[in-house]
Protein backbone atom coordinates (compact mmCIF):
# COMPACT_ATOMS: atom_id res chain seq x y z
CA UNK A 1 0.00 0.00 0.00
CA UNK A 2 1.14 3.50 -0.15
CA UNK A 3 1.50 6.26 2.64
CA UNK A 4 1.26 9.65 0.71
CA UNK A 5 3.34 11.30 -2.07
CA UNK A 6 6.62 11.84 -0.20
CA UNK A 7 6.75 8.54 1.55
CA UNK A 8 7.82 4.74 0.37
CA UNK A 9 5.35 1.73 -0.18
CA UNK A 10 4.27 -0.49 2.89
CA UNK A 11 4.59 -4.29 2.43
CA UNK A 12 3.08 -6.67 4.33
CA UNK A 13 4.36 -10.23 4.59
CA UNK A 14 3.59 -13.52 6.53
CA UNK A 15 5.33 -16.93 5.98
CA UNK A 16 2.15 -19.08 6.11
CA UNK A 17 -1.05 -18.21 4.07
CA UNK A 18 -3.57 -17.42 6.78
CA UNK A 19 -1.94 -17.93 9.57
CA UNK A 20 0.53 -15.78 12.09
CA UNK A 21 1.19 -12.14 12.22
CA UNK A 22 2.16 -9.73 9.88
CA UNK A 23 5.37 -8.67 9.07
CA UNK A 24 5.76 -4.61 7.88
CA UNK A 25 8.48 -3.44 5.94
CA UNK A 26 9.38 -0.66 3.33
CA UNK A 27 10.15 -0.59 -0.66
CA UNK A 28 11.94 2.85 -1.63
CA UNK A 29 11.46 5.21 -4.30
CA UNK A 30 14.31 5.58 -6.29
CA UNK A 31 17.10 8.39 -6.03
CA UNK A 32 15.19 11.56 -7.05
CA UNK A 33 11.88 10.41 -6.72
CA UNK A 34 9.64 11.95 -3.30
CA UNK A 35 7.44 8.53 -3.10
CA UNK A 36 5.55 5.78 -3.99
CA UNK A 37 1.52 6.17 -4.46
CA UNK A 38 -0.78 3.77 -5.81
CA UNK A 39 1.12 0.43 -6.37
CA UNK A 40 -0.64 -2.73 -8.43
CA UNK A 41 0.64 -6.12 -7.46
CA UNK A 42 0.96 -9.55 -8.98
CA UNK A 43 3.22 -12.79 -8.10
CA UNK A 44 4.35 -15.89 -10.06
CA UNK A 45 6.63 -18.25 -10.47
CA UNK A 46 7.59 -21.46 -8.20
CA UNK A 47 5.17 -20.93 -5.25
CA UNK A 48 4.14 -17.47 -6.19
CA UNK A 49 7.65 -16.08 -4.75
CA UNK A 50 8.20 -13.69 -7.96
CA UNK A 51 6.64 -10.12 -7.10
CA UNK A 52 5.81 -7.55 -9.47
CA UNK A 53 4.28 -4.08 -8.87
CA UNK A 54 3.80 -1.12 -10.82
CA UNK A 55 3.58 2.26 -8.91
CA UNK A 56 3.26 5.87 -9.23
CA UNK A 57 6.12 8.09 -8.03
CA UNK A 58 4.61 10.78 -6.11
CA UNK A 59 3.15 13.68 -8.30
CA UNK A 60 3.41 17.42 -7.54
CA UNK A 61 0.08 17.96 -7.21
CA UNK A 62 0.43 15.86 -3.97
CA UNK A 63 3.54 17.50 -2.70
CA UNK A 64 5.51 14.96 -4.53
CA UNK A 65 8.37 15.69 -7.51
CA UNK A 66 9.00 14.88 -10.66
CA UNK A 67 10.73 12.15 -11.91
CA UNK A 68 13.19 11.63 -14.98
CA UNK A 69 10.84 14.39 -16.81
CA UNK A 70 7.43 12.73 -15.75
CA UNK A 71 5.11 14.41 -13.30
CA UNK A 72 3.98 10.45 -11.72
CA UNK A 73 6.10 7.99 -13.95
CA UNK A 74 4.78 4.42 -13.82
CA UNK A 75 7.83 2.62 -12.35
CA UNK A 76 8.29 -1.80 -12.49
CA UNK A 77 9.91 -3.67 -9.34
CA UNK A 78 10.17 -7.14 -9.21
CA UNK A 79 11.82 -9.74 -6.47
CA UNK A 80 12.93 -13.18 -7.11
CA UNK A 81 12.67 -14.45 -4.12
CA UNK A 82 9.08 -13.18 -2.34
CA UNK A 83 10.35 -9.63 -1.28
CA UNK A 84 13.37 -9.94 0.71
CA UNK A 85 15.43 -8.19 -2.06
CA UNK A 86 14.32 -6.18 -5.10
CA UNK A 87 16.34 -6.89 -8.66
CA UNK A 88 14.60 -4.36 -10.73
CA UNK A 89 13.72 -1.42 -8.47
CA UNK A 90 12.13 2.11 -9.94
CA UNK A 91 12.47 0.61 -13.43
CA UNK A 92 10.96 2.97 -16.14
CA UNK A 93 9.68 0.05 -18.48
CA UNK A 94 10.99 1.61 -22.75
CA UNK A 95 8.42 3.82 -24.51
CA UNK A 96 6.99 5.03 -20.76
CA UNK A 97 9.41 7.81 -20.34
CA UNK A 98 9.43 11.65 -20.49
CA UNK A 99 10.09 10.97 -24.52
CA UNK A 100 6.70 9.78 -24.71
CA UNK A 101 4.29 11.61 -21.90
CA UNK A 102 4.37 14.13 -19.60
CA UNK A 103 3.22 11.80 -16.79
CA UNK A 104 0.45 9.49 -15.82
CA UNK A 105 -2.87 9.28 -13.39
CA UNK A 106 -3.26 7.82 -10.36
CA UNK A 107 -4.14 3.55 -10.73
CA UNK A 108 -4.33 4.20 -14.76
CA UNK A 109 -2.82 0.74 -15.11
CA UNK A 110 -3.85 -3.13 -14.48
CA UNK A 111 -1.98 -6.32 -14.48
CA UNK A 112 -3.65 -9.61 -16.14
CA UNK A 113 -3.22 -12.98 -14.62
CA UNK A 114 0.53 -14.24 -15.35
CA UNK A 115 0.90 -16.97 -17.32
CA UNK A 116 4.17 -18.74 -16.79
CA UNK A 117 7.18 -16.28 -17.45
CA UNK A 118 4.84 -14.02 -19.71
CA UNK A 119 3.18 -10.86 -17.78
CA UNK A 120 0.87 -8.27 -19.39
CA UNK A 121 -0.25 -4.83 -17.83
CA UNK A 122 -2.59 -2.17 -19.17
CA UNK A 123 -2.32 1.24 -19.07
CA UNK A 124 -4.84 4.09 -20.21
CA UNK A 125 -6.05 7.83 -18.77
CA UNK A 126 -7.51 11.21 -19.56
CA UNK A 127 -3.96 12.01 -21.20
CA UNK A 128 -2.64 9.16 -22.29
CA UNK A 129 -3.25 6.77 -24.40
CA UNK A 130 -4.36 2.76 -24.04
CA UNK A 131 -2.15 0.26 -24.57
CA UNK A 132 -0.63 -3.21 -23.91
CA UNK A 133 3.18 -3.74 -21.88
CA UNK A 134 3.88 -7.65 -22.52
CA UNK A 135 6.92 -9.69 -21.33
CA UNK A 136 7.67 -12.99 -21.85
CA UNK A 137 10.82 -13.57 -19.95
CA UNK A 138 9.69 -12.97 -16.72
CA UNK A 139 9.72 -8.82 -16.60
CA UNK A 140 13.50 -8.77 -18.30
CA UNK A 141 12.41 -7.29 -21.58
CA UNK A 142 8.79 -5.55 -22.69
CA UNK A 143 7.23 -5.02 -26.30
CA UNK A 144 4.44 -2.18 -26.12
CA UNK A 145 1.39 -2.39 -28.08
CA UNK A 146 -1.21 0.83 -28.78
CA UNK A 147 -4.73 0.25 -28.29
CA UNK A 148 -6.19 3.56 -29.02
CA UNK A 149 -3.56 6.51 -29.86
CA UNK A 150 -3.88 9.50 -28.07
CA UNK A 151 -2.29 12.97 -29.80
CA UNK A 152 -1.75 15.30 -26.90
CA UNK A 153 0.17 13.18 -24.69
CA UNK A 154 2.74 15.82 -24.65
CA UNK A 155 0.20 18.82 -24.33
CA UNK A 156 1.64 21.79 -21.82
CA UNK A 157 -0.81 23.14 -19.50
CA UNK A 158 -2.73 25.81 -20.72
CA UNK A 159 -2.21 25.24 -24.14
CA UNK A 160 -5.40 24.29 -26.02
CA UNK A 161 -6.85 21.23 -27.79
CA UNK A 162 -9.75 20.06 -29.11
CA UNK A 163 -12.24 17.58 -27.38
CA UNK A 164 -10.53 14.23 -27.77
CA UNK A 165 -11.84 10.84 -27.03
CA UNK A 166 -9.88 8.80 -24.56
CA UNK A 167 -9.77 6.38 -21.99
CA UNK A 168 -11.16 7.28 -18.12
CA UNK A 169 -8.49 5.55 -16.43
CA UNK A 170 -11.23 2.57 -15.80
CA UNK A 171 -9.52 -0.73 -17.23
CA UNK A 172 -8.35 -4.30 -16.82
CA UNK A 173 -7.26 -6.99 -18.92
CA UNK A 174 -6.94 -10.82 -19.08
CA UNK A 175 -5.01 -13.78 -21.39
CA UNK A 176 -6.69 -16.54 -22.25
CA UNK A 177 -5.08 -20.21 -22.99
CA UNK A 178 -3.91 -18.82 -26.45
CA UNK A 179 -1.95 -15.85 -25.04
CA UNK A 180 -4.65 -13.65 -26.62
CA UNK A 181 -4.93 -10.82 -24.56
CA UNK A 182 -8.71 -9.48 -23.57
CA UNK A 183 -8.85 -5.20 -22.48
CA UNK A 184 -11.98 -2.99 -20.94
CA UNK A 185 -12.02 0.40 -20.57
CA UNK A 186 -13.61 3.36 -19.75
CA UNK A 187 -14.37 6.29 -22.38
CA UNK A 188 -13.69 9.26 -22.08
CA UNK A 189 -13.69 12.73 -23.10
CA UNK A 190 -11.09 15.57 -22.35
CA UNK A 191 -9.73 18.65 -23.75
CA UNK A 192 -7.80 21.85 -22.46
CA UNK A 193 -9.44 24.85 -22.93
CA UNK A 194 -6.35 26.95 -22.28
CA UNK A 195 -6.98 27.20 -18.91
CA UNK A 196 -5.97 23.25 -17.82
CA UNK A 197 -6.60 20.24 -18.76
CA UNK A 198 -10.64 19.39 -18.17
CA UNK A 199 -12.58 16.00 -18.74
CA UNK A 200 -16.42 15.23 -19.59
CA UNK A 201 -17.29 12.97 -16.65
CA UNK A 202 -20.42 12.35 -18.28
CA UNK A 203 -18.97 10.71 -21.35
CA UNK A 204 -20.59 6.67 -21.80
CA UNK A 205 -19.57 3.38 -23.04
CA UNK A 206 -17.25 0.73 -21.74
CA UNK A 207 -14.97 -0.12 -24.75
CA UNK A 208 -13.69 -3.95 -25.02
CA UNK A 209 -10.34 -4.92 -27.67
CA UNK A 210 -8.62 -7.91 -28.06
CA UNK A 211 -4.65 -8.74 -29.05
CA UNK A 212 -6.09 -10.02 -32.27
CA UNK A 213 -7.23 -6.47 -33.45
CA UNK A 214 -5.66 -3.52 -34.83
CA UNK A 215 -5.24 0.02 -33.21
CA UNK A 216 -8.57 1.16 -32.36
CA UNK A 217 -10.22 4.36 -34.94
CA UNK A 218 -10.15 7.29 -32.75
CA UNK A 219 -13.21 8.64 -34.29
CA UNK A 220 -15.12 5.22 -34.30
CA UNK A 221 -14.49 5.36 -30.44
CA UNK A 222 -15.29 8.45 -30.07
CA UNK A 223 -18.92 8.29 -31.45
CA UNK A 224 -20.79 5.94 -29.48
CA UNK A 225 -23.35 4.84 -31.67
CA UNK A 226 -20.84 3.89 -33.89
CA UNK A 227 -18.75 2.78 -31.30
CA UNK A 228 -21.63 0.02 -30.52
CA UNK A 229 -22.31 -0.20 -34.64
CA UNK A 230 -18.64 -1.99 -34.54
CA UNK A 231 -19.39 -4.25 -32.10
CA UNK A 232 -16.63 -2.82 -29.96
CA UNK A 233 -18.81 -1.56 -26.94
CA UNK A 234 -19.93 -3.87 -24.07
CA UNK A 235 -21.37 -1.43 -21.59
CA UNK A 236 -22.92 1.74 -21.52
CA UNK A 237 -25.89 3.57 -19.41
CA UNK A 238 -29.31 3.36 -21.18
Amino acid sequence: SHQSATKPMIMMTRHVKGIGAWTESLIQPPAGAAGLDWPRMITSGPNHNYIHVLVCSGPTSLGGTAYQGLDAAILYYRSLDGGATWDKAGVILPQMTSADYNGFGGDDYAWATPHGDTLVFVVGGTWSDVFIMKSVDNGNTWTKTQIMPHYYTKNPLNQITPRFVCSDGSLACEMDKTGRVHVAFGRMRALDDGTGHKYAPGTDGLVYWNSDMPVLDTLIVTDIDSLIAHNLCIGYVA
